[in-house]
C-alpha cells in the first residue's frame, strides 16, 4: 500500500483542491467589479461635506507577541436639510486625526447614516491596493492550475488506472 492518500484518494483531493480553487480565481473578477461599481454609483449619488471628529475608538488586537491597534472616527456632520448625523467610519483606516479636527466627508442623501471620510484620496487607494492584490494573485493562479494539473498527471502516471477483471466474465 503506502500511497498516502490511496489510490484514489490523492487524485481526487488534488481535483477538489482545483475545483475549489478555480471557483475563487473565477469569483475574483466579479468581486472587483462589484467593489469598482459599488464605490463608482455611491460617488454619484453622494454629497460632499465636512464633519468633525467627535470621538476616536480604538480597538486592540494581540496575536502571539505581536500587537496592533486599529482606530475608527466617529464624525459628526450637518445634512444639506440641517439634520445632524454622526456615524462611526470604519473603512478609512489609521489616519492622523485627532478628536475636534474637521475633516472632509461623503454621505447619501437618501440614508446619511450611510457616509464616509474621504482624506486625500485615501478611499481610492484602498481600492488600488485591493485591486492590485487581486490582480496579482489572479495572474499568479494560471501558473499554479499548470502545477496542479501536473501533479494530477503524474499522479496517474505513478498509479496507472488498470481496468478490474471481475472472474467469470470474458
Amino acid at each position: 500500500m503506502g500511497r498516502g492518500f490511496g489510490f484514489y484518494g490523492q487524485a481526487a483531493w488534488i481535483g477538489l483542491f482545483q475545483l475549489v480553487f478555480w471557483m475563487i480565481v473565477l469569483m475574483f473578477p466579479l468581486i472587483m467589479f462589484w467593489t469598482w461599481d459599488f464605490s463608482q454609483q455611491f460617488q454619484k449619488r453622494s454629497v460632499a461635506t465636512t464633519g468633525t471628529i467627535v470621538k476616536l475608538h480604538v480597538e486592540t488586537f494581540s496575536s502571539g507577541q505581536r500587537r496592533s491597534q486599529q482606530i475608527h472616527h466617529e464624525v459628526r456632520f450637518k445634512t444639506e436639510d440641517g439634520t445632524e448625523v454622526t456615524f462611526i467610519d470604519k473603512t478609512i483606516g489609521n489616519i492622523s486625526a485627532q478628536e475636534g479636527q474637521t475633516v472632509p466627508i461623503r454621505y447619501d442623501p437618501g440614508d446619511p447614516e450611510w457616509a464616509k471620510i474621504t482624506i486625500d484620496g485615501v478611499q481610492n487607494r484602498h481600492y488600488k491596493i485591493v485591486y492590485a492584490v487581486l490582480i496579482i494573485f489572479w495572474l499568479l493562479s494560471v501558473p499554479l492550475a499548470h502545477l496542479m494539473n501536473r501533479a494530477q498527471r503524474r499522479h496517474f502516471r505513478r498509479y496507472p488506472v488498470k481496468p478490474e477483471v471481475i472472474e467469470g466474465t470474458s
